[in-house]
Parts: structure tokens; C-alpha cells; sequence
């Protein structure tokens, strides 16, 4: 890792990159009905591609390249996510407008609950944030989804209480939060 050699047990480490690139979308898919030597129990050993082109993409989960494809492939899917269902919670980012061709870009992030309602649209939760998007469209942006991975939104509603008054909290060395929902302590106090 970082250039440096590790001794790692064969099944650890191919078990670290096959999960890697699962998330990252580098796997071959398998066909229903196939059975490989990984589908079957010990003793029978795992069958593992090393040194293939997408072994070396994770081989050094701390190595500038691994970290580019982490974040690009994460943007992507965050930005396809954004752009075809307005998934919440999103921090903002380049949406569609009602005319789905049209771009535009959030400057503020979702921090406020009038963000939040002018993000969100009526559309079921899990439906298309735009019915009026032709298939074609959104079965052509949802197939440049790559794994499973995305950008995690750190700052969607920061700006919104979400604890009330009136409601029995437990305060804690944690969270620092009284039953009135007024901070006791910050971040500044738990990390010095």
C-alpha cells in the first residue's frame, strides 16, 4: 500500500479487491444458471483474476489512481441519480429543469426546508423526478450507472433544527443536545 509490499493471506486480499470492484462497478456479471468454482463450498478454492486490468485498479486502496476512481465513480452516479430521480438526501449539485433538456445549477445546497421543497418534486418517491423524460433518456443515464457507490451528502439540511422542544432527550458527552434542542457542546469540544 503506497507503494510499499504487504503480506496479506490470498483470500483477504482478494476478497478487499473483489469487493471493491463490485462497488465500483468492475465486475463481469454473472449469467443466472452459471456455476463457477466460487459457487460451490470449501475445500474447493475461490477462483480469482490477479493481475487483471481491474485487479490493479484496486490492487492499492491508497494509491492516488484508486482514489480518482473511487470519487469519479461516485460523482457519476451521484450526478445520474440527481439528474433522473432528485434522490434525497442530495447536497444540490446540476438538475433538470421541467424541460428535462435543460440544465441548470443549484447554487445553494439543500440546507433549508425551502430548499428541500424547491429540490423535491411530486412525483412518488422512487419514480422519475420527471414524467415527462422519455424512456430512451433515463434508460440511457441509468445504464452509465457504475456499482453501487456515491458521493454522501455532508451538508443536506444543516441548516434546519431538526430536534424539537418539549421532547425527553437524553444528553450525552455525544451528542450534546439538551430536550430543549439547543447545543451543550460542539464539535470543537468532542475532537480537542
Amino acid at each position: 500500500m503506497l507503494i510499499q509490499q504487504w503480506n496479506v493471506s490470498p483470500f483477504i486480499s482478494s476478497l478487499r479487491r473483489k469487493l471493491c470492484r463490485e462497488h465500483l462497478g468492475l465486475l463481469h456479471p454473472d449469467k443466472p444458471g452459471d456455476t463457477t468454482q466460487n459457487s460451490h463450498p470449501l475445500p474447493i478454492p475461490n477462483d480469482y483474476d490477479w493481475n487483471s486490468h481491474q485487479d490493479i485498479l484496486v490492487q492499492d486502496p491508497l494509491s492516488p489512481q484508486f482514489w480518482n476512481l473511487l470519487s469519479s465513480t461516485a460523482q457519476n452516479n451521484t450526478q445520474i441519480f440527481r439528474d433522473v430521480f432528485h434522490s434525497v438526501p442530495d447536497d444540490g449539485g446540476t438538475h433538470s429543469s421541467p424541460n428535462f433538456l435543460e440544465m441548470y445549477t443549484c447554487a445553494e445546497l439543500v440546507r433549508t426546508n425551502e430548499d428541500y421543497e424547491n429540490f423535491v418534486t411530486d412525483t412518488e418517491v422512487g419514480h422519475v423526478a420527471d414524467y415527462n423524460m422519455p424512456l430512451q433518456y433515463v434508460v440511457g443515464r441509468l445504464s452509465q450507472v457504475r456499482g453501487h457507490i456515491v458521493t454522501m451528502p455532508l451538508h443536506y439540511m444543516e441548516h434546519v433544527v431538526l430536534i424539537q422542544g418539549g421532547i425527553n432527550l437524553e444528553v450525552n458527552d455525544l451528542t450534546g443536545i439538551s430536550s430543549e434542542g439547543t447545543r451543550l457542546i460542539g464539535p470543537e469540544d468532542i475532537y480537542t
